[in-house]
């Protein structure tokens, strides 16, 4: 469960230990030694967002659904497990060539990629594994933004609930996971930037899988 996960490692990254009890909103109520609160977790991507999540993520997945079948159509017919990383398109004709050329594979010799298709346009990399792993590098590999406005529109977003969380917990923190294995999360933050926590008592920024940053509300 993601949200489940990534709380349980924000805690560990903070060195701190956290109980977490499920629940519908916020989605957890947290006990630690020294309390409680109520911890929202979503995500934040980059890029023009549409209703539930980016444009890009939203290619980044459909791009992976096609792989999968892919590689469900491969598998039924017999092939073997397989680390397998396509760079091409993901039409009909790319997925017949594409299954294919790992069909006429016998993997034994060097790994090395393989051209596909009459112009060459797509590439195959592919070695048999005891765990199955398919991806598209084209995902794994843009360029990192530093626009903290990504993570300010999350919370203003969450900060609409923020009542709602209330009701459950008089302190409500909000955890904001970028997964920066795929482009859409590629997203850190400035050393001196600061969002507007719109009341939440904290926001954890977990770039994961690598840092928590957490910004806390100061009274005055």
């Amino acid at each position: 469960m993601f949200e489940q996960g990534s709380a349980f490692q924000t805690s560990l990254k903070l060195g701190e230990s956290w109980k977490l009890e499920p629940r519908e909103s916020p989605d957890f109520l947290v006990k630690t030694a020294n309390g409680c609160f109520g911890l929202e977790v979503t995500q934040c991507q980059i890029g023009p967002r549409r209703r539930k999540s980016s444009q890009m993520r939203e290619a980044e997945s459909a791009r992976q659904h096609w792989l999968n079948g892919v590689r469900a159509d491969y598998e039924a017919q017999g092939g073997a497990k397989l680390n397998c990383k396509y760079w091409g398109d993901t039409t009909e004709e790319a997925r017949a060539i594409l299954i294919e050329a790992l069909l006429t594979n016998d993997f034994t010799g060097p790994v090395e990629a393989k051209k596909l298709g009459s112009d060459g346009g797509a590439r195959l990399l592919a070695f048999e594994t005891p765990n199955t792993h398919w991806e598209m590098p084209v995902d794994r590999a843009g360029e990192t933004s530093r626009d903290g406005s990504y993570l300010q529109r999350v919370i203003d977003e969450k900060a609409g609930k923020l009542e709602k969380y209330r009701e459950a917990c008089a302190e409500v923190r909000l955890l904001v996971v970028a997964d920066q294995i795929y482009n859409s999360g590629r997203l850190l933050l400035e050393p001196d930037f600061q969002p507007d926590l719109r009341g939440f008592d904290a926001v954890y920024f977990f770039a994961y899988p690598r840092t928590v940053i957490p910004f806390y509300r100061i009274d005055f």
